[in-house]
């Protein structure tokens, strides 16, 4: 069973102290909504992750919680090298 992962993105048109935006990656596990990924992009350094994975799942939740957090390091490298080129001037595609 393939679940497409559901990330959260929040960004602001004029960050706040230094925090750019923010990245949540839920994932369906047991039937419930599970949070496996928190990012705060941040405009003076790399981004903050944390993991939040559950220390038991099922077989069946693995390739869903491996789909999810492959989506979601994609995207946050993706908003994060978006940012690096506009510090540097470079326009966005």
């Amino acid at each position: 069973m393939s679940i497409s992962p559901e990330l959260d993105v929040v960004m602001f048109d004029q960050p706040s102290g230094n925090v750019r935006g923010m990245v949540s990656a839920f994932t369906q596990i047991k039937g419930k909504s599970v949070r496996v990924g928190h990012a705060t992009l941040l405009t003076d350094r790399e981004p903050a992750v944390a993991l939040g994975v559950p220390r038991s799942v099922g077989l069946a939740d693995i390739a869903a919680l491996t789909e999810t957090l492959t989506a979601f390091a994609n995207r946050v490298n993706d908003l994060h090298a978006q940012q690096e080129q506009r510090a540097v001037g470079v326009p966005p595609r």
